[in-house]
């Protein structure tokens, strides 16, 4: 009886062979029997097993004309192309013209070429004479915009942009030029100091994106549909609730939270309902914005709005702020 280890070997077997087009391979070689390992991995010392990339090994002999690479912590490795960015430990573990690099204190190093973004450890490693040793994982540069980096030294504008986790930059980090809208994860890494992470860099100033209090020259950030904006509290600011508002009043539409705006309540301020003004009547034309208003002579008013004026009719006047009053009918 076939164990179920040998089927699964002699099935991975038969996919290798028609990857690779070994020739003479035959699913029933002699071996095929022997090519699964108890995990069900793939042996290299199994008959022309080690000329699959990746197979295990534990000497050169094993890999055919792959290399063996078998970090310097173990006992096992894998067979590799030796291509650039692939792991070695050994210079003969490479393709020409990929050399290896291992850091000292590393059980792995990596094959290089040399070329911007490569693999490094020392700037002699590079053909730029340049390598960001600082970063987390070291690569050639030469200091340019997008170029790798592992602190702002190694950039010529002098920002590194490092850290983000939503594939904006790589991983090992990249030279930026601190402008507004440019990549940032903190605020150091702005030429302006305020730094809205996943965003982007920003002024802080009054109107700009914020997502937090402290990246607003003015403290306070005011929340919207999509990010918040940076807000005095004062008069006709944005606001999305009455505490974002010195004056402790937001007129605002319900569901809309950017387009609310901070007002005193006073007559001919800011509102969108009647509650958003001390005279508890907002004039409006059925829209989201209207004006707080008295209802008596002289007060602004709407013509599409019904019943506006407790005197008199909602009629044209230049001189009001919606451009028509309460005003007496001329006889």
């Amino acid at each position: 009886m076939t164990s179920s280890s040998s089927i699964a070997g002699r099935a991975l077997l038969v996919v290798s062979c028609a990857a690779l087009v070994l020739s003479g391979c035959d699913e029933t070689d002699e071996g095929a029997d022997d090519a699964g390992t108890s995990d069900g991995g793939v042996d290299a010392s199994a008959s022309d097993a080690g000329r699959i990339l990746g197979a295990r090994c534990t000497d050169a002999s094993s890999c055919g004309e792959l290399h063996c690479v078998i970090a310097s912590d173990s006992n096992e490795g894998s067979c590799q192309e030796g291509f650039n960015g692939d792991d070695c430990v050994a210079p003969e573990d490479c393709t020409a013209p990929a050399r290896c690099v291992r850091a000292p204190s590393a059980t792995l190093g990596f094959c290089t070429q040399g070329a911007i973004e490569d693999h490094c450890v020392e700037d002699s490693d590079c053909a730029s004479e340049r390598c960001a040793e600082s970063a987390a994982d070291p690569r050639c540069t030469e200091g340019e915009l997008g170029q790798p980096c592992g602190d702002a030294d190694d950039c010529a504008s002098g920002y590194c942009v490092k850290g983000l986790t939503n594939n904006q930059v790589p991983p090992w980090g990249a030279c930026q030029d601190g402008q507004l809208m440019t990549h940032c994860g903190f605020d150091e890494d702005c030429e302006s100091e305020h730094c809205v992470p996943s965003f982007g860099c920003v002024t802080g100033r009054v109107g700009d994106w914020c997502m937090l209090d402290g990246q607003c020259d003015s403290g306070h950030c005011t929340a919207t549909d999509y990010m918040g904006i940076c807000s005095t509290q004062e008069l006709e600011e944005h606001c999305t609730e009455d505490n974002d508002c010195s004056a402790g009043r937001c007129g605002f539409q319900a569901g809309i939270m950017d387009s609310g705006f901070c007002t005193d309540g006073l007559e001919n301020s800011w509102c969108v309902m009647g509650d958003d003004c001390q005279t508890q009547f907002c004039a409006t034309n059925g829209g989201d914005q209207g004006v707080c208003s008295l209802r008596a002579l002289g007060s602004p008013c709407l013509p599409a709005g019904a019943d506006q004026c407790d005197e008199g009719a909602c009629l044209p006047d230049p001189s009001s702020l919606t451009g028509y009053a309460c005003s007496q009918p001329e006889q």
